[in-house]
């Protein structure tokens, strides 16, 4: 399996790290032979030397800029690299609007018109564009899996279409947003303000400079799209998720919350509403027996509620450029079981 990476930023080349290290026990344990292809930014394309050891390059991709790499440079975008080089696999890693979903929507599409499988990690694209995207596929007899933009780590979609097959999954609820969690837990935990808890968040690496992603709740609305439609063929966009973030929230909110034996968690909630999905994210209290009150810290969970399983949590998966990367390595392996049958 020949795969191009669009994007090398932190998860392009956590993904990139990995998937070097990872070859053997993919290929012993999974049967999957992969091989980067070319890694493609806004800059340009790179592609290893073809007598190269690919282990050879491992120190490189984890820290060398794309143009100092040692093998072929070549003046292409994404979409260029697309159509010029051999590939079976497009991993999209590009950090890209989410009004828009480009970069990622046109590489999407030109990977899937080439004939290519595609990974994604980014969200853009299928908060936007998710039905083009998925009959675009299904017409070429192609998939596309998005495991790694709807929770990294914790696997939300794969629980869903493999570990609930033959339910019918009633409602959702998640924390989704490792970074909000955090916030709420130090709020709660040592009476901090959102701007105490935002700045010990960011000393630790686990905000970004501009957190308004995660923090307005809208890094959430996103991955739950994702899930809905992934999962339960919601057909939904961003713009029809209600969201309200964590900015207004301050201690005494979550004290009153605590006397009542609640615990306040930023919670992405999907409900069944007339004959489709009604959306939400909202700081939400919740009860002492509700598997997601226990979420602390930089942890994520998934609660889905159904018809004969009952309700299954999952809890856990890092937050970081590291475990999306792990991520977009799942989905490669799912990938390459389903193609195997």
């Amino acid at each position: 399996m020949r795969i191009l990476v669009a994007g090398f930023g932190r998860v392009g080349r956590a993904f990139a790290t990995r998937l070097v290290d990872g070859a053997d026990v993919l290929r012993s344990a999974y049967g999957i032979d992969c091989e980067i292809a070319g890694i493609a930014t806004s800059g340009g394309t790179w592609m290893p030397a073809a007598e190269a050891d690919p282990r050879d390059n491992r120190s490189a991709l984890a820290g060398e800029p794309l143009e100092q790499l040692p093998g072929h440079h070549e003046p292409w975008d994404a979409e260029r690299a697309i159509h010029e080089l051999d590939a079976d696999l497009l991993v999209e890693a590009t950090s890209g609007s989410l009004e828009t979903g480009e970069p990622a929507i046109t590489n999407i599409r030109a990977a899937l018109e080439r004939g290519m499988h595609v990974v994604a990690a980014s969200k853009g694209a299928f908060v936007r564009h998710w039905a083009e995207v998925r009959d675009l596929a299904a017409s070429r007899g192609l998939e596309v899996r998005v495991g790694a933009a709807a929770g990294a780590a914790l696997p939300t979609v794969d629980v869903a279409r493999y570990g609930l097959a033959g339910a019918e999954i009633k409602a959702i609820d998640g924390i989704l947003n490792g970074t909000s969690n955090y916030i709420l837990s130090k709020m709660a935990s040592s009476r901090a303000t959102f701007a105490e808890a935002l700045r010990d968040a960011r000393s630790i690496g686990a905000a970004e400079a501009d957190p308004r992603m995660d923090v307005e709740g809208i890094d959430t609305a996103c991955k739950l799209v994702i899930i809905a439609n992934a999962a339960l063929g919601a057909e939904l966009l961003l713009d029809d998720v209600e969201v309200t973030g964590i900015t207004g929230l301050d201690p005494a909110d979550l004290e009153r919350s605590a006397a009542r034996g609640r615990t306040v968690r930023l919670l992405g909630t999907l409900r069944r509403h007339g004959g489709g999905w009604r959306a939400c994210v909202e700081p939400t209290p919740l009860r002492a027996n509700h598997p997601l009150a226990a979420v602390h810290g930089l942890e994520k969970g998934i609660c889905y509620s159904t018809d004969v399983m009952d309700r299954v949590t999952v809890i856990g998966g890092r937050s970081d450029p590291q475990g999306a990367a792990a991520a977009l390595v799942r989905d490669i392996v799912n990938l390459g079981r389903s193609l195997a049958h």
